[in-house]
């Protein structure tokens, strides 16, 4: 864990955070990233891809990603572990409504033509599209019997891992979407169990949904940490301090994953929320915004991040500030951005 001494012989010694010695970087990743109590960390979408090897197992590479940036607590999307099933929904112009998830956009042309079907496997089911994509049916059907049968030893295997290398497996994303099976829901849980995690990011599920899983998050004693948006104006959408209450209610297992930068763009003061709910609260998923909602570097923009860190460390707060936001000014890529924003939030909380 860092302290003021560490800290300050660090500047004596005309360094940055980044370039200290592995003595105290890298001996253990997890330690490094709890500073004066706060826990920092990052979900692998932020710093992805994990390109591997033949024979190379994609959790080492993961491993190798977060020590470099010093990213102790790390947030598991689902999908690196689960077999690909075509990828987020890009539709050409005029073709339909934008990709979700903020994927970028297709290529010009193409008549209204899909640009990788099948797609939106895996996260909420697509029923905002004019039509269903083709071949989601048959693709969410193959997805739905490999949770039914996953070998859990797999699962085993990657808690080993990250408690081998000193690296914390913080939470796991899973959108329970709005056809999921009460096999499949239960499926999860296991999986989750498997792991060892204690809480994971509901990611794109919606309220009406909590009511169906609720039993088994209570059965398997693991959090259910409600990530928000911005679809504030929709009651079913996990976007406004109303839809969040509504799920709150419904179990006490049941928590907020704190999106500040999507919850700040629907309309909300996330910081206000921090006060009035940290009880409630297992993670915040660090993002900044610029005052019209545009994109701004963690630190530069309107949402008070600094302050939010330096909230939660002075009143002992167990609440993890996992980097989401890709991207950062003069980073060469996003691994570069990810160790760019944890120094940043270090040295927020040794100030």
């Amino acid at each position: 864990m860092y302290t003021r001494r560490d800290f300050g012989k660090a500047a004596m010694a005309g360094m940055t955070l980044s370039m200290m010695g592995s003595s105290l970087l890298r001996a253990s990743v997890k330690s490094d990233a709890t500073v004066r109590g706060v826990k920092l960390g990052a979900i692998t979408g932020a710093y992805g891809p994990f390109p591997t090897q033949p024979g190379q197992d994609v959790i080492d590479v993961i491993l190798e990603k977060s020590k470099q940036a010093g990213a102790g607590y790390v947030e598991l999307v689902n999908s690196v572990l689960e077999p690909p099933m075509g990828g987020p929904c890009v539709m050409r112009p005029g073709g339909g409504p934008p990709a979700p998830g903020g994927a970028p956009a297709a290529a010009p042309g193409g008549g209204g033509q899909r640009f990788n079907p099948p797609c939106g496997v895996g996260g909420q089911v697509p029923s905002s599209f004019p039509v269903v994509p083709d071949g989601y049916k048959e693709e969410r059907e193959k997805l739905r019997q490999w949770r039914l049968n996953a070998d859990l030893n797999r699962l085993h295997e990657v808690r080993r891992k990250f408690d081998a290398a000193g690296v914390d497996l913080y939470s796991y994303v899973m959108t329970i979407g709005d056809d999921f099976t009460e096999p499949e829901i239960e499926a999860v849980f296991k999986q989750m169990q498997a792991l060892g995690v204690d809480k994971f990011c509901t990611n794109q599920t919606r309220v009406a949904m909590a009511y169906r899983f609720a039993p088994y998050a209570e059965k398997y004693k693991i959090k259910a940490a409600f990530h928000t948006h911005d679809q504030a104006e929709n009651p079913n959408e996990v976007s406004s301090p109303e839809s969040l209450a509504a799920v709150l209610s419904i179990s006490r297992m049941f928590y907020v994953n704190l999106d500040i930068g999507w919850f700040y763009r629907g309309g909300n003061d996330p910081f206000a929320y921090l006060k009035a709910h940290h009880d409630r609260i297992t993670h915040l998923h660090v993002r900044d915004s610029a005052a019209d909602k545009g994109n701004a570097d963690i630190g530069t923009g309107v949402i008070p991040v600094a302050e939010m860190l330096q909230y939660v460390r002075d009143n002992k707060y167990d609440i993890g500030f996992i980097v989401e936001q890709t991207g950062h000014a003069g980073a060469k890529d996003n691994l570069d951005a990810l160790r760019m924003n944890i120094d940043w939030m270090k040295q927020q909380l040794m100030a």
